[in-house]
């Protein structure tokens, strides 16, 4: 808690002077020697040295807990400046690899890369911030880092914790949102071709009417038929009409 409040203080005093604000609780006497202690060339020469050694410079943003362990506590050679900060970094890094080798899907090659990225930082975060907590109850190798946007009435391992599951919440958020309008899109793009394909079909020529299949059919037409009889009076009546 003492160096949480200290860290706190330090970078609101730093702040004031970048700003040029004297806090009301410092008296003249002492702003005036900080002003000019911090104005000199030496003064800002190391300010810079150390803003550079404990930023994120040279890191995808947001960094990795081991990225920035390896960025804080290593010298020009690259090699590590303690053997507690190797040891951490290449334990966590080598037992987050090795789970993505027993089947994680972030393996996946249809898993976007930016999420396979920041779940993978996910995971070495929580394994940096699980076998790096000290029993002062801070995390080893973090520096100030750890001191931001955390709770004063919670442990910082347990402040780190949540403050990434909810980082990680507001990724998969964005994540989804990326690829609904990459859904909306398709289907737009869908749409379009299927309108401009059937506007290019040419239009259908008039078809003439449809015969009706009951037209009347002429009837065929009988044979004459031959008048035939063997009874002879009838004959001689039809002859006696006749006039024979």
């Amino acid at each position: 808690m003492e160096e949480t409040t200290q860290v706190t203080v330090c970078d609101r005093i730093s702040q004031n002077r970048r700003d040029n604000m004297q806090p009301s609780y410092m008296s003249d006497t002492h702003w005036a020697t900080m002003v000019e202690k911090y104005s000199t060339e030496e003064a800002k020469k190391k300010s810079a040295k150390t803003g550079k050694s404990h930023g994120d410079e040279g890191l995808d943003e947001p960094p990795s807990y081991t990225a920035l362990a390896r960025k804080t506590h290593t010298g020009k050679d690259g090699s590590f400046l303690d053997e507690h900060t190797e040891e951490l970094a290449l334990e966590v890094e080598e037992a987050v690899e090795q789970m993505l080798q027993d089947g994680s899907p972030l393996g996946d090659s249809k898993i976007d890369s930016t999420a396979a990225s920041n779940a993978k930082r996910y995971l070495l975060n929580q394994k940096y911030i699980k076998r790096g907590k000290t029993k002062k109850g801070i995390v080893y190798g973090l520096g100030s880092v750890q001191y931001k946007n955390i709770s004063a009435s919670v442990p910082i391992p347990v402040s780190l914790k949540r403050n990434l599951d909810v980082d990680m919440r507001m990724s998969g958020f964005e994540t989804t949102i990326s690829e609904v309008k990459e859904d909306i899109a398709g289907v737009k793009e869908d749409f379009s071709a299927l309108k401009t394909e059937i506007n290019s079909r040419p239009q259908g020529q008039p078809q003439a009417p449809v015969q009706s299949q009951h037209q009347p059919q002429p009837q065929a037409q009988s044979p004459p038929q031959h008048l035939t009889t063997n009874n002879q009076s009838d004959i001689d009546r039809w002859c006696q009409k006749l006039g024979m």
